[in-house]
């Protein structure tokens, strides 16, 4: 019973703050070794979500401990588990992709990609010049070793679908008026093949912001996995646009991936 209650606590907090914040919605898998607590998020957020948004409001939560409070533990276990629907984590293959990457874009074989070798794929590209770079040796390149250690870092950060905002800046910082109202459709890049999906198309708003998602997810979540993109801005001049969809590529401070837009 102990046992019981402790899941089922844990389960509420990761349910306030591990699916749903202000800035990011984000699906997670717990650690191997609460495949237990895993199941128990997973039924209750799919049980008691009555308008389907991916997290429990007020009201929600209300109805979940009037439940839990008023039932035995059988009953209890039976009411989460309603549904044991998850959110799965794409099966990122680190070697595999890393291999995918040097066949198609090391033109020189020198086993290195640069950033003029990376111009064909935009999200590396994006990723070489982040803060926080894919380029750990700082020596302007990205090898094997470095695409296997970024994708293993997706892969332990056991995220299934994360919404994140991306914003269209131009080299001062500002808003292009060009984008607003254009529809962003975001491509994995082919060293994803037949991993992750493209995005549907999306409407940038007045901030230069759009929220990119893919289509089928479960329960309508808002959101995309992990992953190199290629972005584009229909009716635009904007070309060899890109972006790593990963929390730890982002900017100090920032919620939004930010597009620095050239024609």
């Amino acid at each position: 019973m102990k046992k019981f209650w402790s899941s089922i606590f844990s389960c509420i907090l990761l349910i306030l703050i591990g699916c749903q914040t202000k800035e990011t919605q984000t699906v997670m898998t717990p650690p191997d070794d609460s495949e237990e607590l895993e199941e128990m998020v997973a039924e209750t957020i799919k049980a008691y979500d009555e308008n389907k948004d991916g997290k429990l409001d007020a009201e929600e939560l209300k109805k979940f401990f009037a439940t839990i409070f008023w039932l035995n533990e059988n009953d209890q276990i039976n009411a989460i588990s309603k549904v044991k629907t998850a959110v799965v984590i794409p099966p990122f293959d680190p070697v595999a992709i890393s291999k995918k990457a040097m066949e198609l874009y090391d033109s020189n074989g020198d086993e290195q990609l640069d950033a003029v070798e990376l111009e064909a794929c935009p999200g590396m590209l994006f990723s070489l010049k982040s803060p926080k770079s894919i380029d750990t040796n700082s020596n302007g390149m990205i090898d094997e070793s470095e695409i296997q250690a970024r994708i293993q870092a997706w892969i332990d950060m056991q995220v299934g679908i994360t919404c994140p905002s991306v914003k269209f800046i131009d080299s001062q910082g500002k808003i292009p008026y060009d984008v607003i109202g254009k529809r962003v459709i975001l491509t994995p890049d082919p060293v994803h093949e037949g991993i992750l999906k493209t995005t549907i198309p999306v409407i940038i708003d007045e901030k230069g912001e759009c929220l990119p998602t893919t289509p089928g997810n479960i329960d309508g979540l808002i959101g995309l996995s992990y992953g190199f993109y290629t972005i584009t801005i229909e009716n635009t001049p904007y070309k060899n646009l890109g972006v790593e969809i990963y929390d730890g590529a982002k900017e100090e401070e920032s919620y939004s991936f930010n597009i620095k837009l050239k024609k």
